[in-house]
């Protein structure tokens, strides 16, 4: 049934969105690794907005999401390393 409600929420553009974003990011090892074997430069720019910004945005939505969820994904969140590129920018 929760499944069902889901489906329902999501919609299909909610669905195809976390099918493509659920590949992409399968991919970009692959991908890494293919352009490493061809002496391709990797750079990498990881941008994240403070954790303030966030929760502001997040409560000017129409749906926000609960607060506690949003941090446990930040606790979670692991952000890229120098092994993964030539050059590595952190902004935020």
């Amino acid at each position: 049934m929760k499944l069902k409600n889901w489906i329902k929420t999501m919609g299909f553009w909610g669905i195809l969105f976390f099918l493509i974003k659920g590949l992409l990011w399968l991919s970009i090892p692959a991908l890494i690794a293919l352009f490493a074997d061809y002496s391709a430069r990797v750079e990498v720019v990881y941008v994240e907005p403070p954790l303030p910004v966030i929760l502001q945005q997040n409560e000017r939505s129409s749906k926000p999401v609960p607060r506690q969820v949003i941090r446990h994904l930040v606790e979670k969140l692991e952000p890229p390393t120098w092994a993964e590129a030539h050059s590595l920018f952190l902004v935020g």
